[in-house]
C-alpha cells in the first residue's frame, strides 16, 4: 500500500497532511512525497519528517499530474492513494479499516466517502459515494481521489494525461472505466478534502471545459448511435 503526497509552495498546510499519513495505524504503508522544488519553506518542513518518509524528491515538474505520475513510478505498493498537501485522512485508522475488509480480487479501485472543508466559510459537507453507479462516470467521478485507492498496475498502465491541467484525474477514471469498472465501495469516510484549495474548485470554468473535451468521443458515439437508429426507423416505416 503506497500513499503519495504532491506539494508545491504550501508551507502552511503540508505538516497536517504528512502527520495524518505517518499517524496511520496501518503498518504496511509506503509513503512518498513529491515536491515541485518549492521556494517558500515547504522543503524545510518536509525534511523534519524524512525519517517517516520512504521516498522524497524535490525537483521541477510539469504540473500536479506530472508529479503524480512520478510518484506512481517510484511506488511499490499494490494499491495507491493520493493525499496531496492540505488534505488529510478522516482518522488514524482509515487505512487499517479499509484493508481489513474483504476486497474482491477483480476490483480496480476501492472508494469511500469524503468530507469537504471550506475554510473561508468554516463549513463541512459530506460527499456520499454510495449513490455512484457504474454508468455515472460519464457525469462524475466515483469520489475524490483523496478517497480512492487504485491498483498500481492501472496507474502505471494508463497514467495521468498531462495535457489536462485540472481534470486529468477525471480522464484517468474515464479510461479506467472502459477496461475495468469493478469498483468496490466501502461505507466509511476516508478523507477530509480542502475544497477551498483544490484546483477544480478554484478553476471551475477551465475544469468544465477540460471535462467536456474528455467526454467528446462519448458524445460522438451517442450521436452515431442515434443517427443509426433514425436511419433504421426511416428505412423500416417510410
Amino acid at each position: 500500500m503506497s500513499i503519495i503526497t504532491v506539494v508545491y509552495n504550501d508551507v502552511h498546510n503540508i505538516s497536517r497532511t504528512v502527520e495524518s499519513i505517518i499517524g496511520q495505524s496501518y503498518s504496511n504503508l509506503e509513503y512518498i512525497v513529491i515536491d515541485g522544488d518549492s521556494v517558500d519553506g515547504t522543503k524545510d518542513v518536509v525534511k523534519n519528517y524524512l525519517s517517516s518518509i520512504d521516498v522524497y524528491i524535490s525537483e521541477d515538474d510539469n504540473g500536479i499530474y506530472d508529479a503524480m505520475n512520478k510518484g506512481v513510478s517510484l511506488s511499490s505498493g499494490d494499491w495507491i492513494l493520493f493525499m496531496n498537501s492540505g488534505d488529510v485522512f478522516y482518522n488514524g485508522d482509515v487505512v487499517s479499516n479499509i484493508f481489513c475488509t474483504s476486497i474482491p480480487l477483480a476490483s480496480s479501485l476501492i472508494y469511500g466517502d469524503t468530507i469537504f472543508r471550506y475554510d473561508e466559510k468554516d463549513v463541512l459537507t459530506t460527499y456520499n459515494s454510495k449513490k455512484y453507479k457504474k454508468n455515472s462516470l460519464y457525469k462524475y467521478m466515483p469520489s475524490c481521489h483523496q478517497s480512492i485507492f487504485c491498483r498500481r498496475e492501472y496507474l502505471q498502465r494508463l497514467q495521468f494525461d498531462t495535457r489536462y491541467h485540472i481534470a486529468a484525474d477525471f480522464d484517468f477514471f474515464y479510461r479506467l472505466h472502459k477496461i475495468n469498472s469493478n469498483y468496490f465501495y466501502v461505507p466509511i469516510i476516508i478523507s477530509i478534502y480542502d475544497a477551498s484549495q483544490g484546483l477544480s474548485s478554484r478553476n471551475k470554468l477551465r475544469c468544465y471545459k477540460e471535462i467536456m473535451k474528455i467526454k467528446e468521443p462519448y458524445y460522438l458515439y451517442l450521436l452515431l448511435v442515434l443517427l443509426a437508429y433514425v436511419k433504421y426507423i426511416v428505412k423500416k416505416y417510410l
